[in-house]
């Protein structure tokens, strides 16, 4: 797997339920985002745009675990450390760890090996696993 493990969000990603680290004096804290208003001095999005520019702020890139902790099984592992397969249901999901990239296979017909590419593009973090697999229904 890649050497880097985290990177840094734009402010457009920060939405509902984005989960992201905090450096607070010297140590990073997980924060799940809740607040999903606009930017204004006020607002804690601004707080949040200020501490992404000043570097206080990071995102883990997905992890293999992560994949399973969302209820995908490791059926294979293609390439050591770098590109794995997983199942759930009737669904096939290749991720590759040195490009981030993501693709998400359906079994066209039961009983058949068969399948139909649904999604294939980038995925940095949990956060954006989650919404994919929240907009394809799985």
């Amino acid at each position: 797997m890649s050497e880097e493990q985290y990177y840094t969000p734009v402010i457009e990603d920060i939405c509902s339920g984005y989960e992201y680290e905090v450096n607070d004096g010297g140590k990073w804290e997980k924060i799940t985002e809740f607040s999903n208003a606009y930017l204004y001095d006020d607002n804690p999005h601004y707080a949040i745009m200020k501490d992404i520019e000043a570097g206080k702020i990071r995102v883990p890139y997905l992890t293999k675990e992560q994949i399973e902790a969302e209820g995908w099984v490791l059926n294979t592992t293609l390439r050591p450390d770098i590109l794995f397969q997983f199942l759930r249901k009737n669904f096939i999901l290749v991720y590759n760890f040195n490009k981030r990239e993501l693709r998400i296979a359906k079994d066209s017909m039961e009983g058949t090996i068969q399948t139909v590419q649904i999604f294939r593009g980038q995925c940095k973090s949990i956060n954006e696993f989650r919404t994919i697999i929240k907009l394809l229904g799985i």
